[in-house]
This record gives C-alpha cells, sequence and structure tokens, in this order.
C-alpha cells in the first residue's frame, strides 16, 4: 500500500511539473509569436517606407538620364545641383511642417482674396496649406526637382522662371503674390521688377508678401544667411519697403518674425540680486544689454506684406 501511495505522489508531481511546463511553453510561444507579429509590422513599414523612396528616387534617375539625352552633360549638372539645393533645404530651413507652421501665419492677409502664386514653391509647403484652408493657389519654381516634388503631392506648380510666369499671368487677376526666402537668391536689380510685375498682376485689393532672411540681426546677417552658398545678399527691409511703395502698394507693413530663442541670446543681470548701491548700474547694464542684443539677435526673419488699394471683387 504504501509503494503504491509513494507511485501515486510521484506520479502527481510528474504530472505537475508537465503541466507547468506546458504552461510555460504555451505563454512564451505566445510571447514569441507576439514579437514577431510586432517585428514583422516594423518590417511591412519599412519595406513601405523603402518602396517609396525607391519611386522618388527612380523617377530622378529617370528625369537625370533624360535631361543628359536631352541637353548633354550641362543638364545632368544642373539636375545635380537642384539636388543639393533640395538637401539644403531640408537641412536649413526646417521640416516641411515646421515651415507649414511659419506660412500659417499669413493665412488672414489671403483668405477672400482670390488666386494665389507661390514664386519659387520649393517643396510645397504653402501651397499644401493652402489648399487646406480652401485657397486656390499654384507654385512657380525654377527647380524641375521641386516642381516634381510639388506634383507628387497632387499640387498645381510649373517649371520655369519666375520673371516670365509672373509677366504672362493676366494683368489684374491675382488675388495674392507669395514668395518665401526667395528674394535673397536674386541679383539686386531684380527685386523692384519683381515687386512692379506682381504690381500688375494683382487684382485691387490683393496682396504682395515676400519673406526673406532679416538683415537687422548682426547674427543673421554675418552668420546664419551664408549657411546656404545659394544665398546672393541680403535685402534690408527699408529698400525692399521702398520698392513697393513706389510701386503703388498701401499700406505697407513689416512683419518681424521667429525670434532667436532665449538660450541663444545675452543673459540679463538679476538685479534683485545686487547690493542697493549698486542697482542702478545693474539697471544701466540691462539696458545697455537690451540694445546690444537686439542689434546682435532679435529676429531671424522678416516679411513685407503690401496692399495693392481698391476694393476686393465681390466685397
Amino acid at each position: 500500500q504504501r509503494g503504491e501511495d509513494v507511485g501515486a505522489i510521484v506520479r502527481e508531481v510528474h504530472e505537475r511539473r508537465l503541466n507547468h511546463l506546458e504552461a510555460v511553453w504555451r505563454d512564451g510561444l505566445v510571447e514569441v509569436m507576439g514579437h514577431n507579429d510586432a517585428l514583422f509590422t516594423r518590417v511591412d513599414q519599412k519595406l513601405d517606407h523603402l518602396r517609396r523612396e525607391s519611386r522618388v528616387v527612380w523617377a530622378k534617375l529617370g528625369a537625370a538620364i533624360a535631361r543628359a539625352e536631352g541637353g548633354g552633360l550641362a543638364e545632368l549638372e544642373k539636375a545635380h545641383s537642384e539636388q543639393v539645393y533640395l538637401a539644403l533645404e531640408r537641412r536649413f530651413r526646417g521640416t516641411e511642417e515646421e515651415i507649414a507652421e511659419r506660412i500659417a501665419r499669413y493665412l488672414p492677409w489671403l483668405e477672400g482674396r482670390g488666386e494665389a502664386v507661390d514664386l519659387g514653391c520649393g517643396r510645397g509647403e504653402a501651397l499644401e496649406l493652402f489648399a487646406r484652408h480652401g485657397i486656390s493657389a499654384r507654385g512657380v519654381d525654377s527647380s524641375a526637382s521641386m516642381v516634381e516634388e510639388c506634383r507628387r503631392k497632387g499640387l498645381t506648380a510649373e517649371a520655369g522662371d519666375l520673371f516670365e510666369a509672373l509677366a504672362a499671368v493676366p494683368e489684374g487677376s491675382l488675388g495674392a503674390v507669395v514668395s518665401f526666402h526667395v528674394i535673397e537668391h536674386l541679383p539686386a536689380e531684380s527685386l523692384d521688377r519683381l515687386v512692379r510685375l506682381a504690381w500688375g498682376a494683382l487684382a485691387p485689393g490683393g496682396v504682395l508678401i515676400l519673406e526673406t532672411p532679416n538683415p537687422l540681426s548682426v547674427v543673421v546677417a554675418a552668420r546664419n544667411f551664408w549657411l546656404d552658398p545659394t544665398h546672393r545678399r541680403p535685402v534690408h527691409p527699408e529698400s525692399l519697403k521702398l520698392s513697393y511703395e513706389q510701386a503703388g502698394f498701401d499700406p505697407v507693413e513689416r512683419v518681424d518674425l521667429r525670434p532667436f530663442p532665449d538660450r541663444d541670446r545675452l543673459p540679463e543681470i538679476d538685479i534683485d540680486r545686487l547690493p542697493d548701491e549698486a542697482r542702478a548700474v545693474g539697471h544701466h547694464l540691462n539696458d545697455l544689454r537690451d540694445r546690444l542684443d537686439d542689434l546682435l539677435f532679435g529676429f531671424q526673419d522678416y516679411a513685407m506684406v503690401g496692399i495693392k488699394p481698391g476694393e476686393l471683387a465681390g466685397s
């Protein structure tokens, strides 16, 4: 009897161990399968991304080959230069989302004015934003690569010379002409012509918005501006304002944009930590600090906004 009891106990213990091992194995298998599912999901996502990237690369390669066959080495070098500029845009101007967020500040000037033309539309950040807000818009860019990128997004854009495109617009037919970080790439003598062409293309009540780096900031004018080797010269806001006024825009408003973050600016003296007899000097030094800080840093960009006098159609 005692031997049978011992055997029963051994069998029970053995069965428990088997059940435990089976449970551990089952749980482990479920966990492994879960990890595998997550892994395969990530792999699928990466493959989708690579497929999209490969389509873009093949499209660019096909365009480059077509150019080389049509125009030889010069066309191929032009295509390469455009790709280099596209890389500069991505690195120094920010992500498309960041740029769209900055451009959104102009929406109150644009809504309800009619069709807008974006000169130097680049990757189409402004065109996408305008489309989301019901603003009819089309872009022009001298870079075929930029235009291809816009068209892949379903945006209306054409490759060509900005001045020729603006001159071809029927007189008084546009509600807005906008251009973001383009005029610093133009020869000095071209800027006044651009403003006058915009005046002719705009309907009464239309708006011209030109955004550019701010040369009133020493850090921008002496350092940041030259990160982009395609920049020609900074555009002083007073000279740009004069071009607007001579063309006939009224009112003309300068909008300061993108102040430098506090971490980059000059520190202030903490007046509360000074003895009473030193506080007057501390206030004076802080005043000097403010003036020097505005001169060195201030705002990174500015925009000139001008309205063509007259009533908007339908207003």
